[in-house]
């Protein structure tokens, strides 16, 4: 399913998949070297996890490398894919909260497009999600998180970001 609007939601009757367990969001802008890796990792995470139970939702703000145009190529190959390109809206919050009213999904989750955080972690997230919890999150701030794979100067620069606030 793809959509090329900013105003526009699938409706659960709309969708594909109905009543999925998990929506899956990925907010996008000129990530088109990472997304048909990032799709197909997901994919077969989630397919393993939680087979027929998920959609992953591309939202791309219109990405000059037509981020979204890749991912419109991909539909065929992953039915539970759904593209959304905004053109007139731009934010990594409102590309999220679009994604998650597209969704259908009884939890709701964004991961980046960049290949940065290991998708793998989502599965212990979907286990702590069905064990009761209300929320669950990973962060490189918690327990078992870290940085510890990361440059000097990437721990130094990300750092420094944190503190300018």
């Amino acid at each position: 399913m793809s959509l090329d609007t900013s105003n526009d939601y699938i409706t659960p009757e709309e969708s594909h998949l109905g009543d999925s367990s998990l929506s899956l969001v990925i907010p996008t802008y000129n990530e088109s070297r990472n997304i048909g890796e990032l799709i197909r990792i997901l994919s077969n995470l989630l397919d393993e996890a939680i087979p027929n139970q998920y959609e992953l939702i591309v939202v791309d703000d219109d990405s000059p490398d037509r981020t979204w145009e890749i991912a419109q190529a991909l539909i065929s190959d992953y039915p539970q894919l759904q593209v959304i390109r905004r053109q007139h809206e731009r934010g990594l919050s409102t590309a999220v909260i679009h994604g998650w009213k597209a969704g259908t999904g009884k939890i709701l989750g964004v991961i980046d497009g960049d290949l940065q955080h290991p998708p793998e972690i989502l599965a212990k997230l979907l286990v702590a999600m069905e064990d009761g919890a209300d929320i669950a999150i990973a962060s490189r701030h918690v327990d078992d998180g870290g940085v510890s794979d990361w440059s000097v100067v990437r721990r130094f620069l990300s750092r420094g970001a944190q503190l300018l606030g």
